[in-house]
């Protein structure tokens, strides 16, 4: 018996026999059921801010902002900030055609600063950015441009003007940008089936300097309380972030523009903060100013951008102060000077404590350098003890049968 049979028939029973009052009970049922189901069309309307049948003047919002209407749909704030008065009192002022440490040498005027404000937190096809903002230093200038979605159609145009601020630079600066902003805009260029080369570009995350630097003073890395520790600046009556998607949405549903202020000068404070903290991080790696950050970080950081004198000369500087790791890089900028008796020295040493780096070393001098195949050996017998590996088995055959052959002579 079909399933509509079977439900018949219990409702038959229920209705005292009659068929007809059972065929009822099936269509109300019937209605119900299609009441219930929401087509996944309607979902997705219901997901998707909908657009304002009232069209969005973009006139007048420029006009409350002070920007021009770059194309339909499209707002652009521009302002410009003396460097010397960022956020009104930090100077962050870089010397005429002064080179970034951080840039491995690259003029500032090669980097564009970036941030974004979208409708969600991940970089997934349904997140929309729609308000973009990207800075660049001239002499001693700050030009900020936002540029303000009011209508989703406008978005190609807003990814094309982005891309021709992208061009003839080679260096991104952002915060989180590497993990959320740069990710998201690829994904709508994809989408947009627009050519871009974001990802290919140098970057700049400043959060993972701050957080590697200042983890220890500060109880968050968030945005803010960067500014507040390595600027000095403190936002107030701030747009809390996560209230900017809200904002958009009280503009495409409703028109409603009494918030876009706060939301741009909170969007304009996260651009403009990105300059000041290039500025902090770079003025004192310069100055080799290692009372604000760590050593070994500093050290590691010109030793990756093979400036390893001024890393030899702080690890010195600092030697009975160093922990393992950082002996340990001393040891390689000796190995890479040949100064072979002061890394073996550093790596014989640490071999005490069972680090398998310096012992690896240690065992790789003796087999090639010193031609001690017998400590090599030695060496390597304590690496199986460590971390029995099949490549220190291959090692020590190697060498068993070097010190045989070297015995036979």
């Amino acid at each position: 018996m079909s399933n509509l049979g079977q439900r018949l028939t219990q409702l038959r029973k229920q209705s005292g026999g009659n068929l007809q009052s059972a065929r009822k009970l099936v269509a109300k049922q019937q209605l119900v059921n299609a009441q219930n189901k929401t087509s996944l069309k309607e979902k997705l309307n219901f997901a998707r801010p909908k657009q304002n049948k009232k069209q969005i003047d973009d006139q007048a919002i420029a006009d409350l902002l002070g920007g021009t209407v770059l194309k339909q749909g499209l707002v652009l704030i521009r302002r410009e900030i003396p460097l010397n008065k960022l956020h009104s009192t930090y100077d962050a002022s870089f010397a005429n055609n002064e080179s970034v440490e951080l840039l491995s040498k690259v003029n500032v005027d090669q980097c564009l600063f970036v941030d974004t404000e979208t409708t969600g937190l991940s970089s997934a096809a349904g997140t929309l950015v729609f308000l973009l903002g990207a800075g660049q230093i001239k002499e001693n200038i700050f030009v900020l441009e936002q540029i303000l979605l009011t209508r989703f159609s406008a978005e190609k145009d807003m990814l094309i003007w982005f891309n021709q601020k992208c061009q003839n630079k080679s260096h991104l600066v952002s915060y989180n940008g590497k993990s959320f902003d740069v990710p998201l805009l690829t994904t709508r260029y994809r989408m947009n089936q627009i050519s871009s080369d974001l990802l290919f570009k140098k970057h700049i995350d400043l959060l993972h300097w701050i957080r590697r630097l200042h983890k220890q003073a500060l109880t968050d890395c968030r945005l803010p309380s960067a500014e507040e520790y390595c600027l000095g600046f403190q936002r107030k009556n701030d747009l809390p972030g996560s209230e900017a998607p809200s904002v958009w949405q009280e503009l495409i549903k409703q028109g409603n523009t009494n918030r876009l202020k706060p939301l741009i000068q909170h969007h304009a404070w996260d651009v403009i903060s990105l300059v000041g903290l290039l500025h902090h991080v770079n003025h004192n790696l310069v100055n080799e100013n290692v009372s604000a950050f760590s050593t070994l970080t500093t050290a590691k950081f010109f030793f990756n951008n093979q400036q390893i004198e001024k890393a030899k000369k702080l690890l010195e500087n600092d030697y009975n102060q160093l922990q393992t790791e950082g002996l340990f890089l001393l040891s390689l900028i000796y190995r890479r000077q040949k100064k072979w008796h002061l890394a073996v020295n550093i790596w014989q040493q640490l071999s005490e404590t069972k680090f398998v780096p310096a012992i690896e070393n240690l065992a790789k001098y003796f087999e090639h350098k010193a031609r001690d195949y017998q400590s090599a050996i030695d060496s390597t017998y304590l690496l199986l003890e460590i971390k029995p590996k099949t490549e220190y088995l291959a090692r020590l055959d190697r060498l068993e049968k070097k010190l045989r052959a070297k015995t036979v002579i």
